[in-house]
């Protein structure tokens, strides 16, 4: 977000590699105010789509600086592109 930002995030929207969102299933986007721990969880994959754009709504999630996708455990990220939707303010910090 940048020095002193934080942002809301009120949905996700991702596009898995082509012919792999079965290895999405159950990865964790999170968001943090630390660069290194800290994370809270915003939304686990259930679903995603090989041909189309996945998106979940976020809701009552606190302001974050830093934001991640987590592949599920003993399998790789296939994520292609990911995009973090919400509302950017100044952090107070």
């Amino acid at each position: 977000m940048g020095a002193g930002k934080v942002a809301v995030v009120t949905s996700i929207r991702w596009h898995a590699r082509g012919g792999q969102a079965g290895r999405m299933i159950g990865g964790v986007f999170e968001g943090s105010n630390s660069p290194t721990g800290g994370c809270v969880k915003l939304a686990t994959v259930a679903g995603a789509s090989d041909a189309a754009w996945t998106t979940v709504l976020v809701s009552g999630a606190a302001p974050v600086r830093f934001l991640r996708y987590r592949g599920p455990d003993g399998c790789c990220c296939n994520v292609a592109e990911i995009e973090f939707h919400g509302s950017i303010q100044a952090s107070g910090r």
